[in-house]
Formats: structure tokens, C-alpha cells, sequence
């Protein structure tokens, strides 16, 4: 997506140059068009299939990024840029060709919405100095989720949540005329605090509103609407990335989501659990299920040459039976898709990891290991150093009937799918009946 177009006059006049940046990148974009005037420079930011990239140019040749890397990665990233420059291939004519432009809408889309983010600004701040505070007491970011309300009560607001097993929040987003509101509709207030900075949360996502996604691709941050071209309408889910398991057989109440601290042995989490502990292949199983969750489970394998990070995300029946329901995967794919910013840099999912199993402990409560400890989890870091890394995604649904799988299911498979691929170059896999 382009952050700024700046535009040079072709004709002298008292307006030589114009900036524009986000609504207003509409308006750039069309002036670009015209003949009386010229790029003078682009920057945009998006993903590569490795990660986040951002990159900058100018008419005079200049080229940059904005990040705080090493060395290393600065050498490198010069050799992959000359590559581009280089490629005739490229038609630096076509370059605004399928560029994301946001519109301002004046109603909530008529879209199913199915994932919800926290606002891009938080990026800027670590787990360390970025806290939510009720009755003066402080939560950390990594203990707090964002949630979509799984059943939308009204059809001119889309409501969310914040909270844990402790608090939650409610608030509402409406859209009329030009503008958006944000407001809380629960009777209990919850401040954020960034470094010295405390707004109450409503107010924060008034001024910097969290990103909604749509089935089809769609994005919504405050009235702000970005379209995709749907891509993937003639694109199926790859069947050789279905599992299934005989969830009857295993005794697995296919309702029943979570094992808890209880560890419910009917549930889908103790199963998959259980069945990845069984093969043998891993070095570390770990329960992450809770609020601020990476993943309901993270697995943790060894190669020759690589240290392995699976994710499974685990979502329960909205039925008694298997079946075709599209309103089964909404959320799983969701969560899917939220995990794979983790790939950005591995060595943050130990570190999480390990915050939330010592914030267990010192609540007197279970480890949220079920194969491996703290101190393997160490020699998994350290190796990491000199290692490799991958991650691979699954999300697991009982509640779905591989052999039923209807068009709009497999539309947000594949979309999820091409998701993953498009941003950190990772496969899914759907473990289901």
C-alpha cells in the first residue's frame, strides 16, 4: 500500500511540489495521470512473501527503506534492490498499477468481517512498556486479546471486544457522512498506557482505530475502506493439505474447544496435544490457549539444519455434527492469519513463550508445558542464534466434513491460504473430519 505520492509541476507556476499521503493518495495518484505534472517520489510499505518490506524512491534515483537493521541486512537488501533496478523487465510505467488506495465509506460494509487487529501504531512499542490498566491495575498487551463479537447484534455497528478471562470490554464502530465513531459500550473502563502516555481505550481507537477484515479481502480502519480484486475466485484449497482425524473414535466432544487448566481429555486441544506428543518428533509442546495467545498450541521441532515452529489453532463445532459451515472457519482464519507476523522474527515466540509460562507459574497455576520446560526452551533460543528457522500453520476444525466443503468455505481457505503465502511465504494445513 503507498503511505506518500509526491508530485512535481510541469509548469511553472507557485506550486512546484505536492505531498500526498493517506486519503488524499487518491487524489495524488489521479494527478499523476494528468499531464501537468510528474512523480517526483513513491514510498510504500507491504510484503514480499518473506515479511514486511517497505521501500521509497525518488525521480532523481535515489531509493530507501525505513527499518533498524544490521549491516548484514542493509548489504543484502542493496543486492536484491540493483537486481530490480537492473531488470528490464520491470515497466516502471505499470508501477501504480493494482496500488491499494483507501476510500472514505459512509456505512459498515455489507461484508462478513472475520478478523480484527489491534491498530498499526502499537508496532512501535514492545511488550515492556505497553500496558492496559482497570482499577489500577496493569495487564500486560500479551495477556489481553481483540476479539469481533462472533455474532454481530446490529447491522449499522460492528462490535469488539477487548479482555482475558478477567475483564472485557465492549465497543462499537458506526460510520455515517464522512466520519466514524468508536465508543464503549460496557460500564467498566479500561486505560492503555504507552510509556508515560494513558488515554482511555476508547479514545485511543478513535484516534487510531483498529484494522477489520472482510471475506473477501476487504480492510476497514475507521471509515477507511481498501478493495482487493478478488484473486482467487477460480483458485481451490489444495486437498493434499487437508488432514482428518476419526474425532468420534478419539473421544473428542468436537464442541469443546479447549482443555483448560482442567485438562479436559474430550476436548480438541488434549487431543491434538496428545496426538503430537505421540509421534515423538518434537522437542517442546506448549499450551499458549488464553487471552494475547500466539497460537492455542506451539510445537517445537529440530532439524539438521533448522528449528520448526508449528502453530495450531484450534476452533470448536458451531455444530453437533461435521458439517459444511462457512461460519465454522471465520474466526479460525482469523486467528491464522494474525499468527504469521510471528515469522517477522522467531526468536520472539521463545521470548513469549517464556513470559507466559513464568506469568503462570506465578499465579500458582499449571505449566503450560506438556512436553519440555523452561530450560530446553533456553537451549531452542541459543540454538536459534546459529539456526534456521520455519513455521508452518494449521488450523484445526472438527466442525468441518472434508467431503462437504462448499464454495464459500474453500473461497475463505484459499484466501487465507494465499494470505500466508503472499506475506511470509507460509503454508496451511486444516485438520478437520
Amino acid at each position: 500500500m503507498l503511505a506518500t505520492v509526491g508530485l512535481n509541476s510541469a509548469i511553472n507556476g507557485p506550486i512546484r511540489y505536492k505531498m500526498f499521503a493517506g486519503i488524499d493518495i487518491a487524489q495524488g495518484l489521479s494527478e499523476a495521470t494528468k499531464n501537468n505534472s510528474y512523480k517526483s517520489n513513491l514510498f510504500g510499505v507491504g510484503y514480499n512473501g518473506n515479511g514486511k518490506v517497505s521501500i521509497g524512491c525518488s525521480h532523481k534515483g535515489t531509493i530507501w527503506a525505513k527499518w533498524v537493521e544490521s549491516i548484514d541486512y542493509w548489504m543484502n537488501w542493496c543486492n536484491e534492490i540493483i537486481d530490480k533496478v537492473l531488470d528490464s523487465t520491470i515497466d516502471s510505467q505499470k508501477i501504480l498499477e493494482g496500488v491499494l488506495v483507501p476510500r472514505v465509506i459512509k456505512e459498515i460494509p455489507s461484508e462478513i468481517p472475520y478478523r480484527i487487529d489491534w491498530p498499526l501504531e502499537l508496532d512501535f512499542f514492545t511488550d515492556d512498556n505497553l500496558f492496559l490498566e482497570r482499577d489500577k491495575i496493569k495487564i500486560p498487551i500479551y495477556e489481553v486479546a481483540i476479539k469481533l463479537l462472533e455474532i454481530q447484534p446490529k447491522k449499522d455497528v460492528l462490535q469488539f471486544y477487548v479482555g482475558n478471562e478477567n475483564f472485557k470490554e465492549t465497543f462499537e464502530l458506526s460510520i455515517s457522512d464522512n466520519t466514524f465513531r468508536i465508543k464503549s459500550v460496557s460500564k467498566s473502563k479500561t486505560t492503555i498506557a504507552r510509556s508515560q502516555k494513558r488515554t482511555y481505550l476508547a479514545d485511543f481507537f478513535q484516534e487510531y482505530p483498529p484494522i477489520i477484515k472482510f471475506i473477501d479481502q476487504s480492510t476497514l480502519e475507521g471509515n477507511l475502506y481498501v478493495t482487493l480484486k478478488d484473486r482467487y475466485k477460480d483458485k481451490s484449497f489444495p486437498p493434499n493439505q487437508i488432514f482428518t482425524y476419526d474425532w468420534e473414535i478419539l473421544g473428542v466432544n468436537i464442541k469443546r474447544e479447549s482443555q483448560t487448566i482442567e485438562k479436559f481429555p474430550d476436548s480438541i486441544q488434549y487431543n491434538v496435544i496428545k496426538k503430537l506428543i505421540e509421534t515423538g518428533d518434537y522437542s517442546i509442546v506448549f499450551d499458549d490457549d488464553d487471552a494475547g495467545e500466539i497460537a492455542d498450541i506451539i510445537a517445537i521441532k529440530e532439524s539438521e539444519n533448522d528449528i520448526i515452529f508449528e502453530f495450531y489453532h484450534c476452533k470448536y463445532s458451531h455444530g453437533d455434527l461435521p458439517g459444511s459451515r462457512v461460519s465454522d472457519l471465520y474466526e479460525v482464519c482469523g486467528q491464522a492469519e494474525k499468527s504469521v507476523i510471528w515469522k517477522q522474527d522467531t526468536r520472539d515466540i521463545v521470548k513469549r513463550m517464556r513470559k507466559r509460562e513464568i506469568q503462570r507459574m506465578e499465579k500458582g497455576s499449571v505449566s503450560r508445558f506438556e512436553l519440555g520446560d523452561l530450560e530446553k526452551l533456553k537451549e531452542i533460543e541459543n540454538k536459534l542464534r546459529v539456526y534456521g528457522s520455519k513455521l508452518e500453520i494449521n488450523i484445526v476444525q472438527p466442525g468441518v466434513d472434508h467431503t462437504k466443503i462448499t464454495s464459500d468455505m474453500d473461497r475463505i481457505l484459499v484466501s487465507t491460504q494465499s494470505y500466508l503465502l503472499e506475506t511470509y511465504g507460509i503454508r496451511m494445513n486444516l485438520l478437520c473430519s
